[in-house]
């Protein structure tokens, strides 16, 4: 059994480390891998552009009560769009398969489907452009900011992720039986008319939202710990 968890955001302003150790807790009793997929620290806005490893360290070491379990054989850790560096600098990549007796699962933080992210030049580009938002907004000067996550939405959040809904039905029609993606904040338990489940694990910056993947049942669920479950979207 797996569990999945992404968009901590570790580090941002609005993350709520309260009760996380508790929740880690039960995820651990109740399965035998977690991974994280991606967004696991906040370094979009460092002090400085080419400071981004720095603050990814620093959270790392300030949340040491929670981070110290992501280095243990129980999980696997994930790079998302907000902690890129780590795929730069180490190597953590973005996504990663499960397999079990044919059973096919495709886990990806879910931001290279993105037009915004399809080579390094547009990454880097976004990366400074969101700095530089944010630091105008901590100078009193929010509307890059606002602007920049309302465009955002506009093209990728709405309508439930659709976008991302549809590139979760390309992959299962090249031979995956799940597709899960993070990313969009936005949780969903999709099953599809032409076979096939789409899951986005939503977010763990304030709330506790998971996904539980049996490989041997060939079961999913989605849930908010904890006790919570996500209603499943069937298709017509």
């Amino acid at each position: 059994r797996i569990a999945v968890i992404s968009d901590l955001h570790i580090g941002a302003e609005d993350f709520a480390p309260e009760g996380f150790v508790e929740f880690l807790d039960y995820l651990e009793r109740e399965h035998d891998e977690i991974i994280l997929l991606g967004d696991v620290f906040e370094c979009y806005f460092p002090v400085l552009p080419w400071k981004a490893l720095e603050e990814y360290d620093r959270f790392d070491r300030q949340y040491q009560d929670i981070t110290r379990r992501f280095r243990t054989s129980k999980y696997t850790l994930l790079s998302g769009n907000h902690d890129m560096v780590a795929l730069r600098a180490r190597g953590i990549p973005s996504q990663t398969e499960r397999r079990n007796s044919g059973f096919r699962i495709l886990l990806s933080h879910g931001h290279e489907n993105e037009p915004a992210y399809q080579s390094p030049l547009r990454i880097r580009l976004v990366e400074l452009y969101m700095w530089l938002g944010y630091r105008l907004k901590r100078m009193g000067f929010p509307g890059l900011y606002r602007y920049s996550y309302r465009m955002d939405y506009k093209i990728n959040m709405k309508d439930g992720g659709s976008a991302h809904l549809e590139a979760a039905r390309r992959l299962l029609r090249g031979g995956y039986d799940v597709v899960v993606f993070g990313h969009t904040h936005v949780e969903r338990h999709v099953e599809l008319r032409g076979g096939g489940t789409y899951i986005n694990t939503g977010d763990c910056v304030r709330r506790r939202m998971y996904a539980s993947l049996d490989l041997d049942r060939r079961e999913c669920q989605l849930l908010e710990f904890p006790r919570r479950r996500v209603p499943v979207e069937r298709e017509a």
